[in-house]
């Protein structure tokens, strides 16, 4: 049985404009926290996904799926992971994470 962990965050396109290839938090937000992830034991999988809600603001959501929920809850305690966290929530748009069983 695994676990996956959601990290939704919605911001304004222009804040958005930053998390794009180049940028300093794209890398941070991709290719950092994909080796952070695969140094990690029990990972199965990992995406960010963006896509554009009702109101027109982009939704980045982060997706990581672990094979224990000990493996979860120690890239949840990442100091590099949580300081990414910290740094894209905001007062007006906090972080929204999930946890979830999966059972299929």
């Amino acid at each position: 049985m695994a676990f996956i962990r959601t990290t939704t965050i919605a911001m304004s396109r222009e804040e958005a404009e930053e998390i794009r290839p180049g940028k300093l938090v794209y890398s941070a937000l991709i290719g950092g926290r994909k080796f952070i992830c695969q140094t990690l034991n029990g990972l199965i999988s990992t995406a960010v996904w963006r896509s554009v809600n009702p109101q027109g603001k982009v939704v980045f959501t982060i997706f990581t799926e672990w094979s224990t929920m000990e493996d979860l809850q120690a890239y949840a305690r990442q100091p590099t992971i949580r300081e990414l966290e910290e740094q894209l929530a905001t007062k007006e748009d906090p972080l929204t994470v999930m946890v979830y069983e999966n059972i299929g």
